[in-house]
């Protein structure tokens, strides 16, 4: 089912239980749908860069299995015609997802996920991720309100790696950017607030893979946190997750500076915590070991590190050591 919002000044709605300023399916109304696809498309509301959002996305609860109390939509889509701006607002879900069912949101200016309300979230029967979740903008950007913005007045703003790094709020594990497979498909930026603590990242949760693609002229300014939930709840966290994601090469590339979980995508160089659950905490910058090639091209070029027979302590500040076997130093 294909639904297409008339062009106006007013934003496109969906979700949430009010209707308007602007076109508006709302949660109830969406869950009287039982389709393949659920396609929404809408337009630019002006071209004003301080604009507020063109589509907005507020609490919405898809089921990707037909039930008697909730949509049976397999794929559901949002495209924003021409600088759109769409802003994740409420908690946006698909339950009962498998593989080919999946949340994507297109927009060639801006998608903000405010994580003081909004989450995306594709997920299994039994609540843990599934399906996929593909965005793909110029910018795409998931922080707490305060942090947007500032980021909408000035990307490069100073303070600003800080302000993602550090959690404004509660500490929340599986992020807000949710789904078995996400990919990040943007030309200017990705920046992804830490939702979890400041040794244990979180943002992005993915069961499978996160691929980032830089699509734009310019290399791709990222600064962003996640990790994987595995099948029996435990995470693989920090530089572990970012040895498992796939850092696609086309366009310009990645920023020298870009990164994920403090891991530099250019070089796979990582300051900071290295750890997993249970396993030491490294505190100094990880080189050359690291690397197999100078000119990386994929994860496969990054070996993993078994830290487990790391000494270290997080109180010292002397680097961490070998200490046993299982370790290439």
């Amino acid at each position: 089912m294909a639904l297409t919002a008339r062009p106006s000044t007013l934003p496109t709605v969906v979700g949430g239980a009010a209707q308007g300023p602007g076109y508006t399916l709302t949660n109830d109304e969406a869950g009287r749908i039982r389709a393949p696809q659920l396609s929404i498309t809408a337009s630019a509301t002006g071209t004003a860069a301080n604009r507020a959002p063109d589509i907005v996305l507020r609490d919405l609860d898809l089921s990707a299995t037909l039930t008697p109390n909730g949509t049976g939509v397999g794929r559901f889509s949002i495209e924003g015609l021409g600088n759109t701006i769409v802003q994740v607002e409420g908690a946006v879900r698909m339950a009962g997802a498998g593989i080919g069912n999946g949340i994507s949101i297109t927009s060639s200016g801006r998608i903000q996920i405010v994580t003081d309300t909004g989450s995306l979230r594709v997920l299994d029967a039994g609540g843990l991720a599934a399906g996929e979740i593909s965005l793909s903008s110029a910018n795409i950007w998931s922080a707490r309100s305060d942090v947007l913005s500032q980021l909408a007045a000035d990307p490069a703003f100073a303070g600003r790696d800080d302000a993602l790094r550090n959690n404004g709020g509660a500490v929340n594990d599986r992020g807000f950017i949710e789904g078995g497979r996400v990919t990040l498909r943007a030309g200017n930026s990705i920046f992804v607030q830490n939702s979890g603590t400041n040794i244990a990242f979180s943002g992005i949760t993915t069961r499978d893979l996160l691929s980032l693609v830089p699509t734009g002229m310019t290399p791709l300014d990222v600064y962003a946190f996640g990790r994987q939930i595995n099948p029996d709840g435990n995470y693989l966290i920090n530089a572990g997750y970012f040895l498992r994601a796939a850092l696609d090469q086309q366009g310009a590339g990645f920023a020298s500076d870009a990164q994920l979980n403090l891991c530099l995508l250019a070089t796979g160089a990582c300051a900071g915590v290295f750890n997993n659950d249970g396993f030491s905490v490294a505190q100094d910058e990880i080189i050359g070991p690291v690397l197999r090639s100078a000119t990386p091209r994929s994860v496969g070029d990054f070996p993993l590190i078994d830290v487990r027979w790391w000494d270290c302590d997080p109180k010292e500040e002397a680097p961490c050591q070998p200490a046993g076997p299982g370790s290439d130093w």
